[in-house]
């Protein structure tokens, strides 16, 4: 998959990461002495990462900038290895906003319960070797694409996904008649029980637009595997699937939905070896030009005024990954405001995927708006609210027992997950295409957000896309046995 040159250059990388790192932790200790509460955040947050990365370092994990441990790396970087230091040196007010009106002298003990649940993850993580074996799909090392199937295919999943999108415009009240840049904003879609009580849907909308978004990665996939040729009717295809695929996220103001496409196609590029320095650089530049425009957009959308923000504080000062002041301030307020949960906000992934119209009270799979509410007293617009985490869901539902466990078990399984799948990257199409296509929710989406909502959108992207993968495959070629040199001799003689 990887050849020894790659794998010591990204071997490099991750230990100038720990070292610089380390370096963050120092010049907060030095702060910290020097009376600066904020050093011992900047220091802490040095030591999170540090331990996150080690492992490369160590030879305990092979190195692959899209295993589950270098993406979960990624929110904690977001959240916390860089968002220490944005927010004790940056005057910029999103810098400000992300302090949550909280005072850092109270949170400094909880911030080790974020020590000790990073720690846990990591260890988990690399403590084991189990795998499963991944069904039908892996016996496929030859997996072939039927070209008549995925004519069908895409006709049928392009076009459930396009009738989605041209619904979902509707039950919004998006009228495109304005520009994109007008019409864009945080949709909240809601709907009236015959009790007369409102409550947000459009789910299944959502959901059946995900449709149009796998055929689009998928034929993209196919032809960086060969599988496919790049002609005139694949390309106009691609364009037809560019509207639902990035045109409703752009407009919902979904920034991570376009990120995650680029991301796939961009992991599933590394896999087949054809993701190159300079490609990767594009995809930093694409990514980062996405995130800072349409943060714009939305903050411009939601305040009614011109906001002046660089790819700093769109990128670092967005809220998302794994936010480590608000982690330690949920810890800390936790069971002061309100209650734990003992295991209640799990149980939400076993009901995620009812509709509310069928259901309006289920319970909400996503934590934020309770945390926003109930726990720092915010108003909830929307269904527009503040991430836990995975360390802090552990925190709220089982308290100091819960992190050491949780976490543990979180590392362990996004390991088991990846030794299932290694194995297959860069030889199995179909297995890259499904892990590529799923990585970055596993890794990313739930470490910063919660177990039960990361698990659905894990399933969200994956339901659609195995049906899709099962729905184009062709016959494997048909291997004529090739008798040995002692068969044939043996042949020839009698």
């Amino acid at each position: 998959m990887h050849s020894h040159g790659i794998g010591t250059g990204y071997r490099n990388a991750y230990l100038l990461a720990v070292v610089a790192f380390m370096i963050q932790s120092l010049v907060g200790l030095v702060m910290l002495l020097g009376g600066e509460i904020g050093g011992a955040f900047l220091a802490l947050a040095g030591i999170c990462m540090a331990i996150m990365l080690a492992p490369y370092c160590l030879n305990l994990v092979r190195p692959d900038p899209f295993d589950p441990l270098t993406l979960a790396s990624v929110a904690v970087l977001l959240g916390t290895g860089l968002r220490i230091p944005y927010i004790l040196f940056s005057d910029h007010e999103r810098a400000r906003f992300l302090l949550f009106d909280q005072n850092l002298e109270d949170l400094v003990g909880s911030s080790a319960i974020i020590l000790l649940g990073i720690l846990c993850f990591t260890v988990g993580y690399c403590c084991t070797t189990r795998k499963f074996v991944i069904g039908r799909l892996s016996r496929r090392r030859d997996f072939t694409v039927s070209k008549k199937k995925l004519v069908y295919s895409t006709l049928i999943f392009g076009g459930l996904g396009m009738l989605a999108f041209f619904l979902f415009l509707s039950s919004a009240g998006i009228d495109l008649s304005g520009g994109l840049a007008s019409s864009s904003r945080k949709v909240f879609l809601r709907h009236e029980t015959a009790s007369g009580d409102v409550v947000a849907g459009a789910g299944a909308l959502r959901f059946l637009m995900k449709a149009a978004e796998v055929c689009f990665v998928a034929l993209v996939c196919f032809v960086i595997a060969r599988k496919i040729r790049p002609r005139s009717i694949v390309l106009v295809t691609l364009a037809a699937l560019s509207v639902p695929v990035f045109l409703a996220p752009f407009i919902t103001s979904s920034r991570s939905s376009i990120a995650l496409v680029i991301i796939a196609i961009a992991a599933f590029a590394h896999y087949y070896g054809k993701l190159r320095r300079g490609h990767i650089l594009a995809v930093v530049l694409v990514l980062v030009a996405v995130v800072t425009v349409m943060g714009g957009l939305r903050a411009q959308n939601m305040s009614g005024t011109q906001i002046d923000e660089s790819p700093i504080d769109s990128i670092i000062g967005s809220g998302n990954g794994l936010d480590f002041v608000r982690t330690a301030a949920i810890v800390d307020k936790v069971p002061a405001e309100t209650d734990y949960l003992l295991g209640r906000s799990y149980v939400s992934v076993f009901t995620f995927f009812i509709p509310r119209s069928i259901w309006p009270g289920k319970p909400d799979v996503a934590l934020g708006p309770f945390v926003k509410e109930e726990i720092f007293g915010y108003p909830v617009p929307g269904n527009n609210g503040w991430p836990a985490g995975t360390i802090a869901e552990a925190y709220l539902n089982f308290g100091i027992i819960g992190v050491p466990a949780i976490m543990f078990l979180y590392g362990l399984c996004c390991r088991i997950f990846y030794n299932s799948f290694r194995e297959h990257l860069g030889k199995n199409v179909a297995l890259t295409l499904l892990y590529s296509y799923i990585a970055w929710r596993l890794g990313v989406s739930m470490f910063g957000l919660n177990l039960a909502h990361g698990v659905s959108q894990v399933l969200i992207l994956a339901i659609p896309m195995v049906l899709f993968l099962y729905s184009v495959r062709g016959k494997p070629a048909r291997r004529i046995p090739i008798p040995s040199r002692l068969g044939a001799n043996q042949v020839l003689g009698n």
